[in-house]
């Protein structure tokens, strides 16, 4: 290949791959009370009382990218699944349950390690874990 062909080519692959990368770059768990990511601190262990964050980082997507955060509790057993439609721009999404939006507020989280598994586009990309004690 003659070299005045291989640079339109390398622009072409890197137009392509600024366009088309994966979606997800990281997730984290985190405490507070909020729905922005500085109202929030990574965390791993959580009262019974608290609220129950996750903090999902993404790349730059086409948007109308659908994520979720699917919380399971020490025994496996589905606690909630928060589900949002992210739109183009949007790098950081913050999924929670509100611990005082529960069916029975007064009711506490059980005590143990949960998992949360996080969906970006129908397929789960990371799974994370926390104590609630």
């Amino acid at each position: 290949m003659h070299p005045a062909q291989v640079l339109p080519l390398l622009a072409l692959l890197w137009v392509l791959s600024a366009c088309g990368g994966p979606a997800f770059d990281r997730a984290y768990v985190a405490a507070g009370q909020g729905q922005a990511e500085s109202d929030l601190r990574p965390s791993s262990q959580f009262s019974t009382t608290d609220d129950l964050n996750v903090v999902i980082k993404l790349n730059r997507h086409g948007g109308n990218l659908p994520v979720a955060a699917r919380f399971l509790d020490p025994n496996g057993e589905e606690v909630q699944t928060v589900r949002a439609e992210v739109p183009e721009g949007v790098e950081t999404v913050v999924l929670g349950i509100d611990a005082d939006l529960r069916p029975d507020p007064a009711e506490q989280w059980v005590r143990g390690r949960y998992t949360v598994e996080v969906e970006v586009n129908g397929e789960v990309v990371e799974r994370l874990f926390f104590r609630v004690d």
